[in-house]
Order: C-alpha cells, then sequence, then structure tokens
C-alpha cells in the first residue's frame, strides 16, 4: 500500500451519491486495522526513501531500513522488506518473518495474511490460525470476519468455523453490532447471527457510525437509526458518515456539516475537508489547510500545504513538501522533516 503524500492530497472518502458506482470489498492491501495506545506512541516516517519510526519528539527509535511500515498494533508493527511483509517489535526485531506477499495489522488478535494468492490468518505469534483458503477475507472485528468463498461473502469467527453462510454478493466488516451486505443486489444489514436487522433494499449502504447509516435512495444519500428507520430523508448529494457528531457533506462542490438531525450547522464553503476527529476538522481553502472546531469557528489557521485527521492528540501535516506533526494547539511536536508519513486517519 503506498502511502498518501500529503502536499498532494489527503484522500477524502467521500460518497458520490449521485453516481452510480459498484461497491468495492476491501482488498487486503487496502486496510491496516491498527490500535495504538497514548503510551511510547510510535510513528512510521519516511526518510531518504526508507520507512522507520520516531517517537513523539522526532527521535528515530526504529532506523529507517524498511520498504514501507505501518502503525503498531498493539506490540507488533507491519512492515515490508524485499517486496514481503512480516512484523516487527517496538525495538525494531523482526518476530514474524517477513514470509507474505500481503498483510494486515492485526485486529482481535490476528492478522490477516496472503500467502499464494490465498488469504488466512495468523496469531501473534506468528502460527497460522486459519489457514489460506479463502479468495479474499477482512479483519476481525466483533468476533467475525468476512470471506469469499466460491464468490460468495460469508462470516467466520476466531476459531475459522463458517459462523454465517456465504451467500451475499459483497460484505463489510461489522460495526455497532451489525455488516451491510449485499443480496439479490440490493443492500442491508445483518447483526452478528447472519440474520436480517435492516432488510436489503437500497441502492448502497455503509456501515453505521455513532448510530447512523448511510443508505442510498434515488441516487440520492440519506440515513438510517438502528431500527431502519430513515431519519434524516435522502436529499443529500455526497456525504460521510458521522464522527463527533457532524457529517460532512458536500454541496455545489463545496464541504460542510450537518447535524443528527440533518441541519447544516457549518455552511459549505470549503473545497475540501475531513471528519471530526478529537474535535477538530481539517478543512482546504486553494491550497491551503487548517482546523475548525464543531462551531465552525477555525482554531488553527489555514497555512499547511497539507493535513490529516487528529489522532491521540496529535495531526499530521505538510510544509513546503515535508512531512510533520502538529498538537490541537496548532503548535508543532515535530518539525516537519520527514518526506512522508503514514497517515494517521489509518490508526483508527
Amino acid at each position: 500500500m503506498k502511502k498518501l503524500i500529503f502536499s498532494i492530497a489527503v484522500v477524502l472518502l467521500i460518497i458520490g451519491c449521485n453516481k452510480s458506482e459498484e461497491p468495492v470489498t476491501q482488498d487486503i492491501a487496502d486496510n491496516n486495522q491498527v490500535a495504538e495506545s497514548a503510551v511510547d506512541l510510535l510513528f512510521p516516517v519516511m526518510s531518504a526513501g526508507l520507512w522507520g519510526y520516531v517517537n513523539q519528539q522526532g527521535e528515530f527509535i526504529i532506523p529507517p531500513q524498511f520498504e514501507d511500515a505501518w502503525s503498531f498494533s498493539g506490540e507488533l508493527a507491519l512492515v515490508q522488506v524485499n517486496g514481503n511483509r512480516g512484523f516487527i517489535n517496538r525495538e525494531g526485531e523482526m518476530v514474524i518473518a517477513p514470509d507474505f506477499t500481503n498483510a494486515l495489522g492485526f485486529s482481535e488478535g490476528l492478522a490477516l495474511v496472503q500467502v499464494g494468492g490465498a488469504s488466512g490468518y495468523i496469531n501473534t505469534a506468528g502460527e497460522i490460525a486459519i489457514p489460506a483458503q479463502y479468495e479474499v477475507a477482512l479483519w476481525f472485528s466483533e468476533g467475525l470476519a468476512g470471506v469469499l468463498v466460491d464468490g460468495r461473502w460469508g462470516y467466520i469467527n476466531t476459531q475459522g468455523d463458517m459462523v454465517i453462510q456465504p451467500v451475499f454478493q459483497s460484505a463489510a466488516v461489522f460495526s455497532e453490532g451489525m455488516a451491510n451486505v449485499q443480496y439479490n443486489g440490493l443492500y442491508g444489514f445483518i447483526n452478528t447471527s447472519g440474520d436480517f436487522a435492516i432488510e436489503p433494499e437500497f441502492e448502497f449502504v455503509l456501515g453505521f457510525s455513532e448510530g447512523l447509516a448511510i443508505v442510498v435512495v434515488d441516487g440520492m444519500c440519506g440515513f438510517i437509526n438502528t431500527d431502519g428507520e430513515m431519519v434524516i430523508p435522502a436529499d443529500i448529494g455526497n456525504t460521510l458518515g458521522f464522527q463527533g457528531g457532524l457529517a460532512l457533506v458536500r454541496e455545489d462542490g463545496m464541504c460542510g456539516f450537518i447535524n443528527k438531525q440533518g441541519e447544516t450547522v457549518i455552511t459549505p464553503q470549503y473545497e475540501n475537508a475531513g471528519g471530526f476527529f478529537g474535535g477538530l476538522s481539517f478543512v482546504q481553502t486553494g491550497n491551503l489547510r487548517g482546523y475548525i472546531n464543531p462551531e465552525g469557528e477555525v482554531v488553527i489557521p489555514l497555512r499547511f500545504d497539507g493535513a490529516g485527521n487528529f489522532s491521540e492528540g496529535l495531526a499530521p501535516v505538510v510544509v513546503g513538501g515535508k512531512c510533520g506533526f502538529i498538537n490541537t494547539d496548532g503548535e508543532y511536536v515535530i518539525e516537519p522533516r520527514f518526506d512522508y508519513l503514514d497517515p494517521m486517519a489509518e490508526w483508527k
């Protein structure tokens, strides 16, 4: 997976609901579910063409030596060496050999790996926990993982038992007790027992976030609650899910935010924006980015060439083609001096 170059763009994962697009199931190379405590945070950064890890003072704890690197999930981080992927510990030691053509970070004690074109799972000791036997697979969430078998998606548990039979045309990870799936050409939501909690009746859907999910009706976006009730009418052209109580919407090419009642609380006025992570959202006007609070006030001026989401109180920014980190006061915690970095948006 290529790292995002913030000086060019931080990808805004916004749905164009008024466009007919086939849903894309998550490929193993495009997702890395990771989590790390605020203690001993290590950031993957690139310097002179190689990836290493720095601490919150910007000091290299693990020197640049990898072709690619991802954030730590617990005590392990995914890295790439000679085109293959393995895992290192916080001392930089390779504790799971790079024997995999592809892999994701650990989620619920298991990591998705690819061997010989098939997908399976290993445990934190590097042992095969679920043999590589699936055409495509997703990471574990809420005890279940989607797997593709003979062209249809089902779900396995952490023991590798098929607990929800493969009958779906597409599938996603579980979120807030439900997973969005496609069945007979339409989209709905199943519970962890595999029963439809919300019948498949929509053109497209995304998973639940803060109790609401995006659904597409007649090419337009709306939001339903966990009972399947339409709480925000499907009259929105483009939107993201709720984060921090607000959802990003795009009108006439400009970004603003609505609340859970569907009311516009920040008028669309920015060329680009993100969700409210850590209480702030990046926004863009022209070629510069800064941050606003949920009241729409600019709290960190638009002075960066690139900027990403906050996580653990820090956000990645780009100035003059170099990457660094700021805190929620807009102060540099790590001065911009690295070539690239792993977007903190991927850590969530």
